[in-house]
């Protein structure tokens, strides 16, 4: 078979009835071609479950590897012909009929016309992802942002706007070893800080490990170089919706529950932290 594709799987249960198809690795004359959807391995991710970071796993080592013989292979054919001699359509075939792991592979399928970027985007699109899954579930995301912020605009943001700081973007000024953007939804102060930032879980995992990791930096180095009243103590809330059960977001949520850093508060709840301000009689304090 001179030209080749074969569709790489991640399966859930031993029996193989719960499947994704996440990519796709095509073999020409001339150079292995793979292509990963990130709207499948996500839906992989949760079919794992608390194995989800195997899928990031197998995909960094598959791409890691075609890297390195389309490199060694430098575009000669006779070249190519002895690096592709271990992973012909019968080496693929074999995997198909002997894999039984979490990772496992279709049979080969023989490709007979010439395949371009643009063919091979068009396949990988017919066979594994068109896209239009990813297009809704950005649809669907934007309407959970536009809920989560609107219900802490209502609840929290207009209660405390004339009090103390709101949708405030912190400048090196104030804090010089700050190296990052942040913003913060809320922030005064009454010889103590008292403030809230929003993370939506509904993000992807990185952005929201990203953002949490800002958010613990940020106290940290106000603490550090605005040191609070003797008497009182700087209060800091989370604000954040739990995420779906058996999620990576939702491992990540719970342990946010009992953090020594900050609250966690959802924004239906976020009217508790508007009182809380009220109460601590906190203001702005930048001018």
């Amino acid at each position: 078979m001179k030209s080749f594709y074969t569709i790489v799987k991640i399966v859930s249960t031993p029996a193989g009835l719960d499947s994704i198809s996440i990519g796709m690795i095509v073999s020409t004359p001339k150079r292995l071609l793979v292509k990963f959807s990130e709207n499948k391995k996500n839906i992989a991710r949760k079919l794992l479950k608390t194995n989800a970071k195997t899928v990031d796993y197998v995909v960094n080592q598959i791409d890691k590897s075609i890297k390195e013989l389309n490199k060694s292979c430098n575009g000669r054919e006779d070249t190519l012909f002895n690096m592709h001699s271990s992973i012909t359509s019968d080496y693929f075939k074999t995997l198909n009929t002997y894999s039984n792991g979490v990772l496992q592979f279709s049979q080969p399928n023989a490709i007979l016309d010439d395949l371009n970027d643009q063919n091979f985007k068009k396949l990988f699109s017919l066979i594994v992802d068109d896209g239009k899954e990813s297009e809704n579930e950005d649809g669907q995301n934007k309407a959970e942002l536009k809920k989560f912020y609107g219900t802490i605009e209502k609840k929290l943001i207009s209660k405390v706007e004339n009090k103390v700081h709101t949708k405030i973007h912190i400048s090196q000024e104030f804090l010089p070893s700050l190296f990052f953007p942040f913003q913060m939804e809320c922030l005064g102060k009454n010889g103590a800080f008292i403030g809230a930032k929003a993370i939506p879980f509904s993000h992807n995992i990185v952005t929201i490990t990203k953002d949490l990791t800002n958010y613990t930096t940020f106290i940290t180095l106000l603490t550090t170089s605005h040191k609070p009243n003797s008497k009182k103590k700087n209060t800091f809330f989370l604000i954040a919706d739990e995420p779906s059960l058996e999620t990576p977001e939702h491992e990540i949520y719970t342990k946010m529950i009992d953090s020594p850093i900050f609250d966690l508060v959802s924004s239906e709840q976020s009217d508790t932290i508007a009182k809380r301000i009220e109460n601590s009689h906190a203001t702005k304090f930048i001018d």
